[in-house]
């Protein structure tokens, strides 16, 4: 279908239709794959009988941010995993539960909102473990900062970017505080970890002094 500048709403309606479709499409790629994870740990001769599919691997099908993580985890683990195991996902899981304390709990959790979120968040909760300390997510940086601002404003001490990465007791300078609001810096800097618990702990930034003459 030709459309035409004046047809936003039509486009709109046509770009939303798409999206969902992608959505639901990957939510069927992740039943399949992991109740393929299922079906061969419970059946394994019947498993080894059939030949895997090459037309189409199952990384084709996933989402890039899941292929990512799925690249980072298998170069974490050092176990020779490449993602493309039938049993992936119950590997994954099984590795979690022996070595990195995955419970019952944790796992219910991840299944409520349908198995693209389980994936993610198992592939999530198995990175958090392996790379050690993290920060906050992205998506939380900002609306910390603003928590912080209010609340020193309400007592007396409103305060600015620049004061905060200008403080004498500043957790890092402008250039890595700028790339820590913009979400450049990574969750696993140390860098990051300094300035969110600086916010968390509501410090209060320490004006330099400026020596006179």
């Amino acid at each position: 279908m030709e459309l035409r500048d004046e047809d936003p709403e039509i486009l709109e309606d046509i770009f939303q239709q798409a999206q969902l479709a992608l959505v639901d499409a990957r939510a069927r790629v992740a039943w399949c794959e992991y109740e393929l994870s299922r079906l061969t740990k419970e059946h394994p001769d019947v498993a080894a009988r059939i030949p895997p599919l090459h037309e189409y691997t199952v990384a084709d099908l996933r989402s890039d941010d899941l292929n990512s993580a799925v690249r980072r985890i298998n170069a974490l683990l050092g176990l020779g995993l490449t993602g493309e195991e039938a049993d992936y996902w119950l590997k994954l899981e099984a590795y979690a539960r022996e070595k990195l304390d995955l419970c019952d709990d944790d796992f219910q959790h991840m299944t409520v909102d349908g198995p693209v979120a389980t994936l993610e968040a198992l592939a999530a909760f198995i990175e958090d473990r392996l790379e050690g300390p993290k920060g906050i997510p992205i998506s939380e940086r900002r609306p910390l900062l603003e928590s912080y601002k209010i609340h020193l404003s309400g007592t007396g001490r409103a305060v600015s970017d620049r004061q905060i990465y200008r403080a004498k007791n500043r957790p890092t300078d402008e250039h890595a505080f700028k790339d820590w609001k913009s979400g450049k810096l990574p969750r696993t800097s140390q860098t990051a970890i300094s300035i969110e618990r600086f916010l968390q702990n509501r410090t209060i930034p320490i004006r330099r002094t400026v020596p006179t003459t």
